[in-house]
């Protein structure tokens, strides 16, 4: 005979009390803060991030540009992106320091995702993220060397795989607003592009992305959901960086002599930042979940009474 565990009234209210705080506290744990290891030891030092703080990096929407100007509307078009990593940050929005740093070595970030033209006017376009995202990612690598290069576009997807995301086929995506005027397409420094003119505007992009790989030699925290937002800097002409000249995966930009008008592509200045999700459960599983905690307690003191 299998004897049932006894509860008192007062044990069962405490039992209850200590399963639905473990489940709020599971609750309270998302979204936050993730051990990261920017030298890729396993974790021997690593720290605490809520943001990945991009550099000002390179975005081409390929073939989003009617000819004569414009943006392409309810036709999908594929948009790449890539950038360095500048800074870590944690929840105070403080830069973390890196203990134990001894490689001289860079994080990069590239992305190759799909949007498509919603609502567009005179000044203003609005995307969101195509819901076919076939073949698109996220994805982040370490090098020991730092070789990348904004104006060549290149070292940006070598060494190690780091992250990897599948972009989500759920609506984002964003907005671009043209403020007027035309000016110099690369006024970061030396203007490398000599002759060639652009639209000037701002504007942003949302991403979320899905898990398909993390490097656990960098990654401590187990990693679920990866959110990518560009919702704060995204603009023409260049000021901050070099415009590529080709991107991560051999594409070269093609803008035509006013990057937005001539095409077929528009390339633009993205600042972007990166926060790390983890998995929380819905509000009706976690409800679900008390339930059935009630029902097996109940349970355990009706056997109790008989």
């Amino acid at each position: 005979m299998i004897e049932m565990s006894v509860l008192s009234r007062k044990g069962f209210v405490g039992v209850l009390a200590t399963a639905l705080g473990l489940f709020a506290a599971s609750a309270s744990q998302a979204g936050s803060v993730i051990q990261f290891d920017p030298n890729g030891t396993s974790g021997a030092n690593s720290v605490g991030v809520l943001q990945f703080d991009w550099a000002p990096g390179n975005v081409l929407a390929v073939n989003s540009v009617v000819p004569g100007g414009g943006v392409v509307s309810g036709t999908p078009f594929t948009v790449l992106y890539q950038a360095k990593m500048s800074t870590l940050r944690d929840e105070n929005n403080n830069v973390v320091s890196v203990p134990g740093l001894t490689t001289p070595g860079e994080l990069t970030i590239v992305a190759m995702f799909k949007e498509v033209g919603t609502q567009v006017d005179a000044n203003t376009a609005t995307f969101s993220t195509n819901t076919d995202q076939t073949g698109s990612f996220v994805r982040i690598y370490y090098d020991t060397a730092k070789n990348a290069n904004d104006l060549a576009g290149t070292g940006f997807n070598d060494g190690i795989l780091v992250y990897e995301g599948a972009v989500q086929q759920t609506p984002g995506g964003g907005s671009f607003t043209l403020t007027g005027g035309l000016g110099a397409f690369d006024q970061a420094g030396t203007n490398n592009y000599a002759g060639i003119l652009s639209v000037i505007g701002a504007g942003g992009t949302n991403l979320t992305t899905s898990t398909i790989s993390q490097n656990s030699d960098f990654f401590v925290t187990d990693v679920t959901t990866a959110s990518f937002d560009f919702n704060t800097s995204n603009n023409t002409p260049f000021r901050e960086v070099n415009p590529s000249r080709r991107f991560f995966d051999g594409t070269v930009a093609n803008i035509g002599a006013i990057n937005g008008q001539s095409g077929p592509d528009f390339q633009f200045q993205s600042d972007a930042n990166t926060s790390f999700t983890t998995a929380v459960p819905e509000p009706g599983t976690l409800g679900m979940a008390g339930l059935s905690i009630v029902a097996m307690i109940g349970y355990r003191l009706r056997k109790r009474s008989v």
